[in-house]
């Protein structure tokens, strides 16, 4: 039988941070956040009319997320 170590949720993770750690260099700024909520609303208003298919909704969506 194989010995296992416990291992301590509080100690630090295979990044180096402690769990649920957030940097400000990690979080979006307020402007950021607010275009992408503002991008994304306009994005399924565009879908919701049939301005655009499902697919470049898709594309939008992913496009949006990685700003």
């Amino acid at each position: 039988m194989r010995d296992y170590q416990k291992q301590n949720l509080g100690t630090l993770s295979s990044k180096g941070e402690t769990p649920l750690e957030m940097t400000e260099a990690k979080m979006p700024s307020a402007e950021s956040l607010a275009r992408q909520i503002w991008l994304n609303y306009y994005n399924d208003y565009l879908l919701e009319h049939g301005v655009i298919s499902q697919e470049m909704w898709r594309k939008m969506r992913l496009a949006i997320g990685q700003n």
